[in-house]
């Protein structure tokens, strides 16, 4: 029969009413609205065991184990949810037992009860004298698998397979009272005619029977002019970004389908205007479900194509400029968190990366290492063998710690030949380990790359967060004395924080970890036509952030990590090769002074 094809109207509604009426069942039920059947159990069985417990209790003190016996039989008989009942003395021995207990007990002494496993204790007097233990089936036997009780599921299904009957019924009767043919068409004229989007009324041939006065002025004709015209025999173009035309939307409609949501078409006047309209279409049935004609409706989208034109054209321009913008930010991020010489952590990054490290330590308990490199006897290459080979030492020692460190670890240039190498999550005993396979490779690899005879050494100090450093500068400080003694001690060596205890009197000792610091807060970094223009509008606010971190990241590319107030070396670099290209265009000289602080090893 006809009403009950899904292509009804009838059912449709029927069916969205019914299940609309089932998910607010089911919505109550989650909320709490109807009473919990899982915690009505629990309080059952809860009741159960007090009052067994209640009887064992006053046979016990009457020392009248065979009237136990019989309470507990009785009871596994009469409770079919009940698997094995015991009781049990103090010393673990079960006086008296219903079912097989054994096989179902599986609480351990001294944990708390759950719902199938049930201990009650007994005294005789104020003395503990045992246990009275219950075993239940689980109670999620009485559940569907889906989590809800069987008697709610049960009401849900009426509700859903009644409703549906008795909405459809209702829906029946309501529609037949309507009477289309009531309506006055001069009123539906009126009205339609009033309407700010172009609308048509189609027979079953797809001829316009009736049109709007805002379709006609959209074709530079009168409504009247257009009655008994094919819509299809219009001169209706592609939309933008359409290589063929696609299926009418009317004629789909007066097939007996579903047309698909809004269909974009271009309308060709005979003024050789084009005008982009969103099409729907929706059928116009018979008292007895039949489709009788379709109504068009035309909503004009030309003014805003065109915006949307222009849009895309700019957010296209912008996404190139942002790409571009994306990439020298990265460019500027690399330069300014890696030291120029090395391409180790600068001095800045690595002191960054150490509030981060140290907080997670805290928060986690694991140890986090610290080693400090010294490259031996430095200035005596620079003096003998001049700054290009120094720096070549600097890029060789760089390598072998990034070689030699893990993937977990993070390596630092702190200035000049020293480094510094963090280990995560690795305690003291552990690094001393690395910090020896550091130092072997450089001894072993350092000067191997030079034609001349060159001995490159390094002295190395470890420490631990778990000997009390407060933040990360005491940190580094407590690895820095460690790495001094390893000089005074004869360089080339491993020196632990706690060997230090010989020169400075005291013994270190491990402390517990202090209160992580407040974690920083991150700053948050800033998707149809008005959507096209709130798009723009937020990647123009976008690219304005770009472009003030650019800023700010060339700022801190050019600024010395240890806030001199001097260009650092990336800058200075950069300054030399204008000055270069500016001597050689106007044939003039440059000189360049070096300065080196005296004594500041010491």
């Amino acid at each position: 029969m006809r009403m009950f094809s899904p292509k009804s109207p009838i059912v449709r509604l029927s069916l969205v009413l019914t299940l609309l009426t089932s998910g607010i069942l089911v919505l109550s039920d989650l909320v709490g609205l109807f009473p919990s059947q899982y915690g009505a159990l629990i309080e059952a069985r809860k009741t159960v065991a007090e009052t067994v417990a209640i009887q064992i209790a006053s046979a016990v003190r009457l020392d009248s184990i065979a009237v136990i016996d019989d309470v507990l039989k009785a009871l596994v008989d009469r409770d079919h949810a009940l698997l094995s009942v015991a009781v049990r003395r103090s010393t673990g021995l079960i006086v008296a037992s219903a079912g097989d207990h054994e096989q179902h007990w599986r609480l351990k002494t001294g944990k708390t009860s759950t719902e199938t496993q049930v201990r009650v204790p007994l005294f005789n007097g104020k003395t503990e004298w045992g246990a009275l233990e219950l075993a239940f089936v689980p109670i999620g036997t009485d559940k569907t698998s889906t989590g809800l009780p069987k008697s709610f599921l049960v009401v849900v299904l009426f509700v859903v397979f009644g409703g549906f009957f008795a909405y459809m019924a209702f829906l029946r009767r309501a529609l037949s009272e309507l009477d289309p043919s009531a309506v006055v068409p001069q009123r539906v004229r009126g009205a339609l005619d009033a309407l700010a989007e172009g609308l048509v009324i189609l027979d079953e041939q797809e001829r316009i029977l009736l049109a709007n006065t805002a379709f006609a002025r959209k074709l530079a004709r009168t409504p009247e002019s257009l009655v008994g015209v094919p819509l299809s025999s219009l001169a209706w173009l592609p939309a933008d970004g359409m290589a063929t035309l696609p299926p009418f939307p009317w004629n789909t409609v007066l097939a007996g389908e579903q047309a698909e949501g809004n269909t974009h078409l271009r309308l060709e006047t005979a003024a050789k205007l084009a005008h982009t309209f969103a099409l729907h279409a929706v059928g116009v049935l018979a008292a007895d479900g039949a489709v009788r004609g379709a109504l068009v409706t035309f909503d004009d989208l030309t003014g805003i194509e065109q915006a949307n034109g222009e849009l895309r054209r700019t957010l296209s321009k912008l996404e190139t400029m942002q790409r571009d913008l994306a990439r020298q930010n990265q460019e500027l991020q690399v330069l300014a968190t890696r030291d120029a010489l090395s391409g180790s952590l600068n001095r800045r990054a690595i002191f960054e990366a150490f509030e981060n490290l140290l907080r997670d330590s805290r928060e986690t308990r694991e140890e986090l290492s610290c080693i400090m490199v010294d490259i031996d006897k430095f200035k005596s290459i620079n003096d003998r063998y001049g700054h290009g080979v120094g720096d070549k030492v600097i890029k060789i020692v760089a390598g072998i710690l990034n070689d030699t460190a893990r993937a977990t670890d993070l390596v630092g240039r702190y200035g000049g030949e020293e480094f510094c190498v963090l280990l995560p999550n690795t305690p003291l005993a552990r690094a001393l380990e690395i910090a020896q396979r550091i130092r072997v490779a450089i001894q072993e690899g350092g000067g191997a790359k030079f034609s001349t005879p060159m001995r490159v050494t390094a002295s190395l100090g470890v420490s631990s967060s778990a000997y009390g450093a407060a933040d990360p500068l005491e940190l580094c400080n407590q690895s820095d004395r460690a790495l001094y003694v390893a000089k005074e001690s004869g360089r080339n060596k491993v020196v632990g924080w706690p060997e230090v205890a010989d020169y400075i009197g005291q013994t270190p000792t491990p402390a517990p970890p202090q209160p992580s610091a407040p974690a920083l807060q991150e700053q948050p970094v800033a998707p149809d036509a008005a959507a096209a223009t709130q798009q723009l509008t937020a990647r123009i606010a976008q690219l304005e952030r770009s472009l003030m971190d650019s800023e700010r990241a060339r700022s801190g590319m050019q600024a010395d990590t240890l806030s001199s107030g001097l260009p650092n070396w990336a800058l200075l670099q950069d300054r030399l090769e204008q000055a270069l290209g500016r001597l050689r265009r106007n044939h003039t000289k440059l000189a360049v002074v070096a300065l080196e602080i005296e004594t500041y090893k010491d």
